[in-house]
């Protein structure tokens, strides 16, 4: 599952049609999308909550101490 829920429209629906024609202007299509919200759990802009796994090695960086303009 996915942190957000993409909204799928249908062929010949007036959301594909609205779509198809943004992206026609602009060359992007634009994706609707929800989440969760503040108070209630129905939509939103908030991640919904599940876990999240993060694979990779770890960076080290070492702190530095005094910062220059470089």
């Amino acid at each position: 599952m996915d942190l957000y829920n993409q909204v799928y429209s249908i062929e010949g629906s007036t959301l594909k049609c609205i779509q198809n024609y943004i992206r026609n202007v602009v060359g992007l299509a634009p994706v609707i999308f929800s989440g969760r919200g503040f108070f209630q759990y129905l939509f939103g802009l908030i991640p919904n909550r599940l876990p999240v796994v993060v694979d990779g090695n770890l960076l080290e960086l070492s702190k530095i101490e005094k910062l220059t303009v470089e």
